[in-house]
């Protein structure tokens, strides 16, 4: 995803302190790599480092910029919520879901879900979000990979796949476990040296050029 490395710094200086601002941003903006016409984009593995690096606000801020990338009014919506959970001192909950980790995918829903949430992941879409950094390098090796369940792959399973899974809005016990099989259904789709987390990109990635999403015909993959 890219970073708007520029975007962040402005915004974030005109919310918070100056000192606190350039700390979030450069947390960051040193852990992106190359990406096409001259960006920085941020790899995945910048979010597993942050969420266990002990800042809680850097951690908040690599997902919510990963998370929206470049649409503008998801990043405008992340940036205030980031800048009001720092000022609150709600980011500090993040730690929760890492330190359940361990105890696998459950634990650790139901340790982030738990209020007060930071500000912008009460919601599954962002909360899976972290949940994916949080315990991608830390859930037991033998059990499902935790992976993002947001709108977009909920509608590619249920319109593609015909998987029916709750739909990720407010976590609920529903949601919980339809998000814990979509762990185990990537998970499993792991093979040839692929992670849950491509098939999970896959999935997202393919609602961009099938029919089915633009309204124009049925998925030519859906059986």
């Amino acid at each position: 995803m890219a970073f708007t490395s520029s975007w962040w710094t402005a915004r974030l200086r005109s919310g918070l302190d100056r000192s606190t601002a350039d700390r979030l941003v450069s947390s960051l903006a040193k852990r992106t790599v190359a990406g096409a016409d001259g960006r920085r984009d941020i790899p995945r593995a910048a979010l597993y480092d942050l969420a266990r690096c002990g800042d809680t606000a850097a951690a908040q801020f690599a997902v919510a910029a990963w998370g929206t990338g470049t649409n503008a009014l998801d990043r405008a919506r992340q940036a205030g919520f980031l800048e009001d959970s720092v000022a609150s001192g709600r980011h500090a909950g993040m730690d929760r879901a890492v330190k359940a980790a361990p105890a696998g995918l459950a634990a650790m829903w139901d340790a982030h879900f738990t209020r007060p949430f930071p500000q912008g992941f009460g919601q599954a879409s962002f909360g899976t979000k972290w949940l994916h950094a949080a315990g991608w390098e830390a859930v037991p090796d033998d059990g499902p990979r935790p992976v993002v369940f947001d709108k977009f792959v909920h509608r590619v399973l249920d319109v593609c796949a015909k998987i029916p899974l709750p739909y990720p809005g407010p976590p609920s016990e529903a949601v919980r476990d339809g998000w814990m099989e979509w762990c185990q259904l990537a998970t499993d789709a792991a093979v040839g040296g692929l992670t849950a987390a491509d098939v999970e990109r896959a999935v997202f990635d393919h609602r961009r050029g099938c029919p089915a999403h633009a309204g124009s015909g049925a998925c030519p993959n859906s059986t």
